[in-house]
């Protein structure tokens, strides 16, 4: 399994060098960047080794029957890293060390692109790769998920549904519609009305094409 970005705040890396040590002579874990807490993994049984260059990116890719992201207790509301778009964009398996709460565990559930263990628990990891080694074909099976995955998230076709959403909300904004009529709003500082769907999740269609909020 490999990880591949920065080494920072969000991940559980006391987790990730814990199953290194419980995977030793097993399976390898293998660290591709640097940061504030590399030195956490440097030192126990995980590799790592410096950020590559862009053009290295398809190997670093490669590099791994997984791609780990990794979330700690706590953070699983208040991020998604990057990287795991890049994966999916790859088509490369992916081992989410979150909570199921956490939007990159409804991403690999959803598209059947990985597996989520615990990012509290060393033996849940040590288990998930033990078990992804193997089921060759199950791996197999979940790279064609993350294909599928990265041609939904490309970010064209995002950018594309947000463009969308912007339009159908100006359209239904009585101040958008108002144009150059002047305010639509009787006293000055009236705030306008909030959307029906303001602080509701928007559902976004799974590989099936059914919606999933």
């Amino acid at each position: 399994a490999a990880h591949a970005g920065n080494i920072g705040g969000a991940g559980a890396w006391e987790t990730l060098a814990e199953a290194a040590r419980l995977l030793e002579g097993q399976a390898d874990l293998l660290f591709v960047g640097d940061g504030s807490f590399a030195g956490v993994v440097r030192n126990s049984c995980v590799r790592v080794v410096p950020f590559r260059p862009a053009s290295e990116i398809p190997s670093v890719m490669a590099a791994g029957d997984l791609q780990v992201v990794s979330i700690r207790s706590g953070m699983e509301r208040a991020v998604v890293p990057s990287k795991v778009y890049t994966a999916l964009a790859y088509g490369r398996p992916l081992l989410a060390v979150a909570s199921e709460k956490s939007d990159v565990a409804g991403i690999v559930r959803t598209w059947g692109c990985g597996l989520v263990a615990s990012p509290n628990s060393p033996e849940d990891v040590a288990e998930k790769v033990r078990w992804a080694r193997e089921h060759p074909a199950a791996l197999t099976e979940m790279a064609a998920g993350s294909a599928e995955a990265g041609r939904h998230f490309e970010r064209g076709r995002q950018l594309g549904h947000l463009a969308d959403l912007v339009e159908a909300v100006a359209a239904r904004s009585p101040r958008c519609r108002a144009g150059s009529r002047g305010r639509p709003y009787g006293h000055a500082g009236e705030a306008a009305p909030v959307p029906q769907w303001a602080g509701h999740a928007v559902p976004v269609p799974d590989r099936h094409g059914s919606g999933r909020r």
